[in-house]
C-alpha cells in the first residue's frame, strides 16, 4: 500500500476534488405517491396520497407537495425542505402541472428563482 502524502499541495488537490464532487453530485428526481413510488416515502419520511415531486442532490432533499398537504409534509418529512407550488411562485394552471413544479424547483436550486 503506498504511503499517504500530506502537505499543503496535496490538501489543496483534495479540496478541489471534493468541490468537484459536490458540484457534480448525482441527482435523483422522483414523481409519484406512496403506491406508485415508495422510494419517496423511504427517502423523505412523508407518505404521499397525492402525487409529489422529490429531488435529492447530494445530501440536500427537496419535496414539492400540493398546498393541502404542505402542513403535514413539513411536520413529517424530517431533514427535507418542503415546498408547495404556491411557495415556488406558481399560479393558475401552472400549479397543477408537474413539469412546472420540476422546472421551478430546479430553478430554485440553481438560485434563479
Amino acid at each position: 500500500m503506498p504511503c499517504e502524502r500530506r502537505g499543503p499541495a496535496n490538501e489543496k488537490k483534495n479540496q478541489e476534488r471534493t468541490a468537484r464532487r459536490k458540484k457534480f453530485a448525482p441527482a435523483m428526481l422522483l414523481l409519484g405517491n406512496a403506491q406508485t413510488c415508495p422510494d419517496i416515502e423511504y427517502a423523505s419520511g412523508f407518505r404521499a396520497v397525492d402525487p409529489v415531486l422529490f429531488l435529492k442532490k447530494g445530501p440536500a432533499m427537496r419535496l414539492v407537495v400540493p398546498q393541502l398537504e404542505y402542513g403535514r409534509a413539513t411536520r413529517t418529512a424530517v431533514g427535507v425542505m418542503v415546498f408547495s407550488p404556491e411557495k415556488l411562485g406558481l399560479s393558475g394552471r401552472r400549479r397543477g402541472r408537474f413539469s412546472e413544479w420540476a422546472l421551478e424547483l430546479l430553478k430554485h436550486e440553481r438560485g434563479g428563482a
